[in-house]
């Protein structure tokens, strides 16, 4: 009963992730705990800005706020970018958009990602950010800039990533290819 219950659960996990290629289904897991693992800093960093600011702030609030957005912003950006493949012209084998798409496919994802990770956050602390550019648009502005940043430093080092994993990949070929030829 165990094995037949597992075989299921890896059935239904297959058809979830159909979608997606099935050589990217592990890295683009392996990114989410990439940007799960830089969200905690990120939410320490802001618990602590705000204990600074005398604002009472709990530790989980931080948490929520950091985790939200970062993981729509990876679902806008990354998971997007294989969903939209063929809008975005998107080749294999790491379906990286040629750069002009790429920069569409960020201006709308990153925004649209914080947007809604806020709103998440927003829900579970029981007031609204976007009061803050009332109050601080100072502090606000810097909220905005610095996810940006944060987002788009992600997204080059994961393209950068797969451009060496590219490069790595096309000189084994080569030398292989070398090797048959000298073989033959």
């Amino acid at each position: 009963y165990s094995s037949s219950k597992s075989f299921e659960h890896h059935m239904t996990l297959q058809r979830l992730l159909a979608w997606l290629p099935a050589d990217q289904r592990k890295p683009l897991l392996q990114r989410l705990l990439i940007v799960w693992a830089v969200s905690l800093p990120i939410a320490v960093a802001t618990w602590i800005s705000h204990q600074s600011d005398g604002q009472p702030h709990r530790f989980e609030v931080s948490l929520v706020y950091a985790y939200a957005i970062s993981t729509f912003i990876w679902l806008f950006t990354d998971v997007a970018r294989f969903v939209f493949k063929h809008q975005l012209r998107a080749q294999g084998p790491f379906y990286w958009p040629p750069a002009v798409r790429a920069s569409l496919m960020l201006l709308v994802g990153i925004p649209l990602g914080y947007v809604l990770g806020t709103l998440v956050g927003d829900a579970y602390a029981g007031w609204s950010t976007w009061d803050l550019w009332h109050f601080n648009r100072n502090r606000f502005a810097g909220m905005v800039v610095s996810s940006v940043a944060i987002s788009a430093a992600f997204v080059a080092f994961f393209y950068q990533r797969a451009k060496a994993e590219s490069l790595a990949s096309q000189v084994t070929q080569s030398q292989l290819m070398l090797l048959q030829s000298q073989l033959e």
